[in-house]
């Protein structure tokens, strides 16, 4: 676009005859001013448009890195946690493993003592024979009937010091299996009348063995 030009006006003096007169003093000058061409709308626009473009683009691109950044610390956290949840299932497994193999061998050791107690009485059926160890499956003034060793004790005793006469001796009050069995102890008692290992101490009315095993009835 071309530059302006603006021209100033022209002006005249009158004099008193109403006839315009110019004097040696008054002179017209010709002012020419230019000015220089401003930035159309159109262009004015454009630009303002491409600024904010490059604005809006550098926001989309801090954002994008943010969610980018953001995205791979949860990766992350996701990763540690699996790692650690799978560590903690180990070692929880372990620990299961550990507290079994502890159970097993406390009743190992709980039996171990059971046998070490009996020890001494099984000492008692065994005697020296032209150097040879012979035992007897039962001690010194018992009887044997099939599997089973009886002590039939010639002193009355009520059943719970009964009971704590036959566990110092390693054994335990009776119990019947079989109608055998209870013929085979009551020929060996007086009368007829012996205790056995039954008893309802802990529920009244229900009626255990020793070896807690309930009684069979029919």
């Amino acid at each position: 676009m071309s530059e302006g030009v603006l021209y100033s006006a022209l002006r005249f003096k009158k004099n008193m005859s109403g006839k315009i007169a110019v004097t040696q003093d008054e002179y017209v000058t010709y002012s020419e001013v230019k000015i220089p061409n401003s930035p159309s709308p159109h262009t004015v626009s454009h630009y303002g448009m491409a600024e904010r473009s490059g604005q809006s683009s550098h926001a989309y691109r801090l954002a994008a890195v943010c969610l980018g950044l953001l995205c791979a610390f949860l990766l992350t956290a996701i990763i540690a946690l699996c790692v650690y949840n799978i560590s903690l299932s180990q070692k929880y497994s372990a620990m299961e493993q550990l507290r079994a193999n502890y159970s097993t061998l406390t009743e190992l050791s709980n039996q171990l003592q059971r046998v070490l107690q009996k020890l001494p009485f099984l000492h008692q059926n065994c005697s020296f024979i032209s150097q040879k160890r012979v035992c007897q499956p039962c001690p010194q003034g018992w009887e044997q009937f099939n599997s089973k060793c009886y002590y039939f004790s010639p002193e009355w005793k009520s059943w719970p010091y009964s009971r704590i006469d036959c566990l110092t001796q390693g054994a335990d009050l009776v119990t019947i299996d079989s109608e055998d069995e209870q013929e085979f102890i009551t020929k060996h008692t007086k009368e007829g009348e012996y205790l056995i290992g039954l008893s309802d101490s802990e529920t009244e009315g229900t009626w255990l063995w020793v070896d807690r095993t309930p009684i069979q009835k029919g």
